[in-house]
């Protein structure tokens, strides 16, 4: 039967994401198989494939192979979350006395890494990471700077201080990192 042509039929049986895939699984005459999975999509899909020659089926002759079935599982992957800062500086004018300060929305956009809202249930926390202070003394007990999840800064500088602080901000998240995921 050499010279026929053959094709792979690969048909759907159930999945569990409608949107696992936006290229479907195909497979060549040699046997690779390709497919695309969709952004921020995991789940299970099983497919019936049948092999299928061009020579038909005259003379009781079959044309078509036994069904064989393929499962591909896209394991789930923790995005990086991500956030804007409003402004990168956040002033406050030198006080008679430690007075906490407050910037609500300093920083924005905070995203938990996935936009089909499947990270919603993990917990942010920015980290927060000196650099360069040009006075030690310059926060009060207690006073250093912080940023609530929902992106407010808070920090307290001590009486009669000025100077400037800056620090390296990252966003984390409670995801993990397994299969090569990110939480920062």
């Amino acid at each position: 039967e050499d010279g026929q042509h053959l094709t792979f039929v690969i048909t759907l049986v159930s999945t569990t994401e409608s949107q696992l895939f936006t290229a479907p699984p195909s497979l060549s005459t040699a046997g690779a198989l390709a497919f695309t999975v969709g952004a921020y999509r995991y789940g299970t899909a099983v497919f019936q494939v049948l092999l299928v020659d061009d020579c038909g089926t005259a003379r009781g002759g079959v044309n078509v192979s036994l069904a064989s079935t393929l499962e591909i599982r896209v394991a789930f992957v923790n995005h990086a979350p991500s956030f804007v800062f409003a402004s990168g500086t956040a002033t406050t004018l030198e006080a008679v006395s430690a007075v906490a300060t407050t910037a609500v929305g300093f920083a924005t956009s905070i995203s938990r890494g996935s936009p089909n809202g499947n990270e919603d249930s993990q917990d942010l926390t920015f980290r927060l990471t000196l650099v360069s202070i040009t006075d030690p003394l310059l926060f009060a007990a207690g006073g250093s700077p912080a940023i609530s999840a929902g992106g407010d800064l808070s920090y307290t500088p001590d009486a009669y201080r000025s100077g400037t602080a800056v620090y390296t901000v990252v966003l984390a998240d409670s995801g993990g990192t397994d299969r090569g995921g990110s939480d920062a």
